[in-house]
């Protein structure tokens, strides 16, 4: 029991330390991800209007962002889940630690 719990808090505290993502909040882009991606779809549609023939490229770039941030939506909430257990078995550790010492 001990050892899970030390492997479950350390991958909780592994995915949400800077191995998964930024290390600190002046790391963050300021751009909201989904500002980004509607600058992206807005210009790509800017293309058409100027009778600039659109790279196909581009609209896969575009699709394939959507995809990751749908897998990133996805990971994130892995680890929350992964992160709320760790803490609830925690808790449930410190109730009942007393019982598994022997006596």
């Amino acid at each position: 029991m001990k050892t899970m719990l030390i492997s479950t808090a350390a991958a909780a505290t592994l995915l949400l330390s800077g191995c998964a993502g930024p290390s600190s909040v002046a790391d963050v882009p300021s751009e909201n991800v989904y500002e980004a991606i509607k600058k992206a779809e807005v210009k790509y549609d800017k293309l058409g209007e100027e009778g600039v023939i659109p790279w196909k490229k581009t609209k896969g770039i575009i699709a394939k962002s959507k995809e990751h941030l749908k897998e990133a939506v996805r990971l994130a909430k892995e680890a929350q889940y992964e992160a709320d257990t760790a803490l609830a078995e925690s808790k449930e550790y410190e109730k009942t630690w007393r019982n598994a010492v022997p006596k």
